[in-house]
């Protein structure tokens, strides 16, 4: 068993989807790990079999090793502005350092960190493993509520200088076009992070949008709410909701899609109770996705009102995980 503790608490975890590497919050930082479990005779074989992963012949340790120049950038910027500021809140977010290797984090394989402005509540990558977009709704600067980090180039971007509707609660990446989901209380904005142009606004009629999932067609985006609503868009079709659904009693804290070929969203609540259900989506544009609730699973407990606090799928089989407030993690099958 491999462990690594930190002085706070760690407020978010991710994989990465395809490299044996973790991104973790904690310690006000953004820590990139490297857990010591990718096969050394095996590695170079694995990558040329697997389609997806990357071809550059590159290990974890390889990768997680700072470079002398590390440069940032800000989505706003353009040529002719002045330089960053070195200093304070906003330049702190954005600067990579490398862990000490006589400290106890370096010995559990933390090999980068990045200070951060305020609590990360969230960390998601991209599906190719290159980006990973921290989440700060309490950033003291508003352009630091949402950095994307890229991993290879070793460079952090803030997309917009400030965002309107209120904090950043979630976001999510389009899994094949450079397409940035960004969720605020009331809203979700679409952004192209390529022309770094804004795209869409979906508006979803909930008071407080917990978390955002994107369907793997990029098609369809559904977002849970804090006042117990399941809200299903269809990109295709206008800004508006195509479905709103109401299972919990309770705040809905997180939905997920399956990322691989299941069909299946999952949906925490509060109520301590996570819903399933079977989301088919159709390529004919025609033909309405079909959206049939299959199973409750209620073994998690309610602890100071709180119940599930979020919920994530494996990547290739039909398992989901599940972490609730009872101090209980499961996997259901």
């Amino acid at each position: 068993v491999r462990s690594a503790k930190f002085s706070d608490a760690a407020t978010a975890v991710a994989w990465n989807p395809l490299r044996l590497l973790l991104a973790v919050a904690a310690q006000d930082t953004v820590f990139f790990l490297d857990p010591r479990l990718e096969p050394k005779k095996e590695a170079a074989k694995a990558r040329e079999e697997d389609e997806d992963a990357p071809k550059e012949d590159v290990t974890v340790a390889q990768m997680l090793v700072l470079r002398a120049a590390v440069t940032t950038a800000d989505g706003e910027g353009a040529e002719g502005e002045e330089p960053e500021k070195t200093e304070g809140a906003k330049a702190r977010a954005v600067r990579w350092m490398a862990v000490d290797p006589e400290t106890p984090l370096w010995r559990s394989g933390c090999r980068i960190s990045i200070a951060t402005d305020g609590e990360v509540q969230q960390l998601k990558w991209h599906a190719k493993g290159n980006y990973c977009a921290a989440i700060s709704p309490k950033a003291r600067a508003p352009s630091n509520s949402c950095i994307i980090h890229a991993l290879q180039q070793q460079k952090s971007m803030r997309p917009f200088n400030k965002l309107k509707g209120g904090n950043v609660m979630s976001c999510a990446f389009h899994p094949s076009k450079p397409h940035f989901f960004v969720a605020t209380k009331t809203s979700v904005r679409v952004y192209d992070l390529q022309k770094q142009e804004p795209l869409k606004q979906l508006v979803s009629g909930a008071k407080w949008i917990s978390s955002i999932t994107v369907h793997p067609t990029g098609d369809h985006v559904v977002v849970g709410s804090y006042d117990r609503r399941v809200v299903w868009f269809d990109l295709d079709f206008g800004t508006k909701p195509y479905k709103t659904l109401q299972y919990h009693d309770r705040a809905v804290r997180c939905a997920a899609f399956h990322p691989g070929k299941y069909p299946l969203l999952a949906c925490a609540s509060d109520d301590a109770t996570v819903s399933i259900l079977h989301a088919r989506v159709y390529s004919d544009l025609m033909q309405s996705p079909m959206i049939v609730p299959v199973k409750r699973l209620r073994d998690h407990g309610v602890h100071q009102s709180l119940g599930v606090l979020w919920c994530t799928w494996h990547p290739t089989q039909p398992w989901l995980f599940t972490v609730g407030a009872d101090h209980r993690v499961f996997l259901w099958s």
